[in-house]
């Protein structure tokens, strides 16, 4: 695969967009992740496999060209299913194509990591809320709320934080399924501050030789 465009070469990009899309799938990018997919290698057969499984629909038995018909079928699958459903099949082509890495055994580039690059590249340039990690659709939240999940898990591996880690991580991944009414990232964030500085301070409060 080339290094990267100019842009990427020299490190040269805007600033990131504030996010605005949560329960949405803009043409954009579905437009993208049809694109994406094809450059990588994603031929239109084994991608209306992945289209008919993620919709529950039977492949049409009369598109039999790749292209345009078969293709064809698959833009119309990408295009107009319901915004989530855009999301459920980015997990299958990047499964599929983790897939098909784990058989390579030829030193070819990977084209999961690839595709994972790119779609969360494109959410940032385009103020999506969604990042893919490790195969799976997952909240992205601003840098600073990151930095501080990240922080608050360190902090709370202290065992005088281990119960309020428990349920600082049982709020995230619920937040990680979606913001709702009462788990948002402001209410997540006074949680941990308050409660982060408690188990230090709790902490610091044991005599210093039973102090982990």
């Amino acid at each position: 695969m080339s290094q990267g465009s100019f842009s990427k070469r020299h490190g040269y990009a805007g600033q990131p967009l504030e996010i605005t899309v949560r329960e949405d799938a803009p043409e954009s990018l579905r437009f993208f992740v049809l694109a994406k997919a094809r450059e990588l290698g994603l031929t239109p057969g084994k991608f209306r496999d992945i289209t008919c499984s993620v919709l529950e629909e039977r492949p049409n038995p009369d598109n039999w060209s790749p292209y345009p018909k078969i293709w064809n079928e698959v833009e119309g699958h990408v295009y107009h299913c319901a915004w989530y459903q855009v999301y459920d099949v980015i997990e299958r082509v990047w499964q599929f194509f983790k897939e098909q890495d784990d058989r390579n055994f030829l030193g070819e580039d990977e084209r999961g990591p690839a595709f994972a690059e790119a779609l969360n590249d494109f959410f940032i340039r385009k103020g999506i809320g969604w990042q893919l990690a490790d195969g799976a659709i997952v909240t992205r939240g601003p840098e600073a709320f990151e930095e501080t999940v990240k922080g608050a898990r360190q902090t709370l591996e202290n065992p005088a934080g281990r119960r309020r880690g428990s349920i600082f991580m049982r709020r995230w991944r619920r937040f990680q399924r979606g913001p709702s009414r009462i788990c948002t990232v402001r209410s997540i964030m006074r949680w941990d501050a308050l409660n982060v500085w408690r188990g230090m301070s709790s902490a610091m409060k044991k005599p210093r030789w039973e102090r982990s």
